[in-house]
């Protein structure tokens, strides 16, 4: 809509003040174009590759509409931010995981006079239900020297809170670091998505789209003979009845 257009050119400039004069040129009867490319295996994903207003009215060309490229994303950078979402994941997994073992005073107390191996089969248990074995045993090792270096119950607790919190900022901080390859934007390139495209997006994905539903075929006569005929069979009425 023209609002949107507005909208759009209205961050541009915000974020990117250079940009000005330039998005004067966007004309409201341009349509917003999007590509979305899927990466084989073994790390297949999807990723938005390019965003673009374009003209209807025109045949599409190989090098039309290219001062209208809002975003343009390579498959090496496609894949650098895929793997800098899954290191954010993974600390964030981490954070949840820590926070989700329950240690009451006594259990610090009696897995402080024993060994370790009562602990590490008791947090095994807690751990194994939602992680992998070797996330388990990374947690596990974890929460060992934490019961070994605390002398109390509240500085466990308090270490533990920490340390979760500092897995978290760094899910946050491994979000947000510069890429090494850069992205095309309206603005030219750079090392990070501006926010007037991840804006654009959030728009995007606020929106409804209509698809088809599944579509079955009716049970024709054919069917129909066939069940009738599982009726009046001798061991076909247990048959009839799984099918129903």
């Amino acid at each position: 809509m023209p609002s949107d257009i507005d909208t759009l050119t209205q961050d541009i400039v915000r974020e990117a003040p250079k940009m000005k004069n330039a998005v004067l040129g966007i004309e409201p009867s341009l349509r917003l174009s999007i590509t979305v490319a899927i990466m084989p295996l073994p790390n297949s994903f999807s990723f938005v590759k390019t965003i673009s207003l374009v003209n209807t009215r025109k045949l599409p060309s190989n090098d039309s509409d290219q001062e209208n490229i809002i975003l343009s994303v390579s498959e090496e950078s496609a894949l650098e931010l895929f793997n800098k979402l899954l290191r954010s994941k993974e600390y964030k997994k981490k954070a949840d995981s820590l926070l989700s073992i329950k240690l009451n005073a006594d259990d610090f107390v009696k897995f402080q006079k024993n060994d370790n191996r009562e602990l590490k089969r008791f947090l095994a248990y807690r751990l194994n239900k939602t992680n992998s074995d070797e996330f388990s045993n990374e947690l596990i090792k974890t929460i060992t020297n934490l019961i070994d270096e605390s002398s109390s119950y509240e500085d466990l607790q308090k270490a533990i809170k920490k340390l979760a919190s500092s897995m978290k900022e760094e899910s946050e901080s491994t979000l947000i670091l510069p890429l090494k390859i850069k992205v095309g934007t309206f603005a030219g390139e750079e090392s990070s998505i501006p926010d007037y495209i991840q804006n654009l997006l959030q728009k995007i994905c606020s929106n409804k789209v209509l698809y088809l539903t599944e579509r079955r075929k009716q049970i024709g006569k054919e069917e129909a003979d066939k069940l009738l005929e599982l009726k009046v069979t001798r061991g076909g009425t247990k048959i009839l009845q799984s099918i129903q």
